[in-house]
């Protein structure tokens, strides 16, 4: 029988605390003196533990990509249309041509983006979403606008 069953049957049996726990496994482990933890991983240990803290130099590449909800059509359209604020001004100026269609889009992605207070890093993400917002016609009574 291997030294990990008889541990686990004595502690079984035993229900010992946590002070005879440490003095079986010292029994166990041949009576050298180690303790349980201190003794040479196996290769199916070493694979299962955690990766040491990574430091600002050895960042994965996935370890950057975070999760970004990406803003919906009503969404977008309620800021556009709320009088005063960043992202409808910049879509008045892209209406009265004063503005490109690109450079709006990114005007107003960046600008609700601000207002969520989200950094603007992403902002192309929610591009085709405030495009279609954009290029939705102003006062309709479609499900979106309600």
């Amino acid at each position: 029988m291997g030294k990990y069953l008889k541990l686990a049957r004595r502690v079984d049996s035993n229900a010992p605390s946590s002070n005879s726990t440490r003095r079986v496994a010292e029994e166990d482990s041949g009576g050298r003196g180690q303790q349980a933890g201190d003794r040479g991983a196996t290769k199916a240990t070493k694979a299962t533990k955690a990766p040491p803290p990574a430091t600002a130099g050895d960042r994965d590449i996935s370890d950057q990509r975070q999760l970004t909800r990406v803003l919906t059509l009503q969404e977008a359209l309620s800021e556009i249309n709320r009088l005063g604020s960043g992202p409808a001004k910049n879509a008045e100026l892209y209406r009265r041509g004063e503005l490109s269609e690109d450079k709006a889009v990114e005007y107003v992605t960046c600008a609700i983006l601000s207002r969520r207070k989200v950094s603007f890093e992403q902002w192309r993400t929610h591009a085709p979403t405030v495009r279609a917002a954009l290029a939705h016609p102003i006062g309709c009574d479609c499900e979106v606008c309600l």
